[in-house]
C-alpha cells in the first residue's frame, strides 16, 4: 500500500493552507479596523464629554 501523496494532493493541500491564510488575513483585517474605529468613537466620546463639562 501507497502512503505518498500524489504531487496533486500536495497542490490541493497547499491551496488550501494559503487560502486558510489568505481569509485570517483578512478577517484579522476586519478586527484591526473594527477596533480603531471603536478607539476613534471613544477618543470623540472623550473630547465631547469634556467639551460639555467645561460648558
Amino acid at each position: 500500500m501507497n502512503n505518498s501523496l500524489n504531487d496533486n494532493q500536495i497542490n490541493n493541500m497547499n491551496t488550501d493552507i494559503n487560502n486558510n491564510i489568505n481569509n485570517m488575513n483578512n478577517q484579522s483585517e476586519i478586527l484591526n479596523k473594527n477596533y480603531l474605529n471603536l478607539s476613534m468613537d471613544n477618543s470623540n466620546n472623550a473630547v465631547n464629554l469634556n467639551a460639555k463639562d467645561k460648558q
